[in-house]
């Protein structure tokens, strides 16, 4: 009995020694895909879902708060790296693993889903009660500012020199220039030309939100222009009409 087990334990020692090495050399091999993960204005994107596929592997990775992630052990091949996160449009990478090193990977994501979203027009009073700030200013400065986080599609910047404060957060009150930025309109506001504009304080970007533009209204020839479907009300107004208006609307609430 004794031969018996000192054979199998010699058999049983053989194959340790013979796959040993083998399995060893089979977790240690593949590449380590590693890369960054930002928006357009190459700020990093957290939370992207980074999916490796290819004929024999499929692996997933989360992107960090700086944008990074790694997804190890990628054997030789051919893969497609897809990165997703909801509000943008999946990037899509192709490449080619031929070593056990690192492979490099950007992925850039575009402002997708959050194009998707419907202003809704609210009446005037409501808007001038729920508005952050309401000021007369005239436009010295248009700025495209690209896409934008928080933003539908491409935006604009816009400063202007306040001529009258109707409303205002605390710490603006004597503010004597206002910026905002909104959606790339149709028909963008131009510098020099008078608006009475009713923005909100975007306090997640540190910004006033003027949104699509619906409650930015020019002023031609000392009358405020609106949209006579949605503001009949102050549409063909005189400015000092309007602002009296607002200052009611202010005093006595909706």
């Amino acid at each position: 009995m004794a031969l018996m087990c000192t054979g199998r334990a010699a058999v049983l020692a053989a194959i340790v020694v013979l796959v040993g090495p083998a399995l060893a050399a089979s977790q240690g091999r593949g590449a380590q895909i590693m890369g960054h993960a930002t928006d357009t204005t190459r700020s990093a994107l957290p939370g992207v879902v980074v999916t490796v596929t290819g004929r024999d592997f499929r692996s997933q990775a989360l992107s960090q708060a700086d944008g990074r992630f790694a997804v190890p052990d990628v054997p030789p091949g051919a893969y497609v790296i897809r990165g997703e996160l909801p509000g943008f449009e999946a990037a899509i990478r192709n490449v080619a693993v031929t070593s056990n090193g690192t492979v490099d990977v950007s992925l850039i994501l575009e402002v997708g889903g959050l194009c998707e979203v419907d202003y809704v027009i609210q009446p005037f009073a409501d808007v001038v009660v729920e508005a952050t700030a309401i000021v007369h200013a005239r436009i010295i400065n248009v700025e495209p500012a690209g896409t934008l986080k928080g933003r539908c599609g491409n935006a604009v910047t816009y400063t202007g020199i306040v001529i009258e404060t109707l409303k205002s957060r605390a710490v603006d009150q004597r503010a004597q220039v206002i910026r905002w930025v909104e959606d790339k309109p149709d028909r963008e506001h131009q510098p020099g030309h008078d608006y009475i504009a009713l923005v909100n304080w975007d306090a997640a970007h540190s910004r006033y939100d003027a949104g699509d533009g619906s409650y930015v209204f020019p002023i031609e020839d000392g009358r405020v222009e609106s949209s006579p479907d949605h503001f009949a009300e102050i549409n063909g107004a005189t400015i000092d009409d309007v602002t009296n208006k607002i200052r009611r609307i202010l005093r006595n609430g909706r």
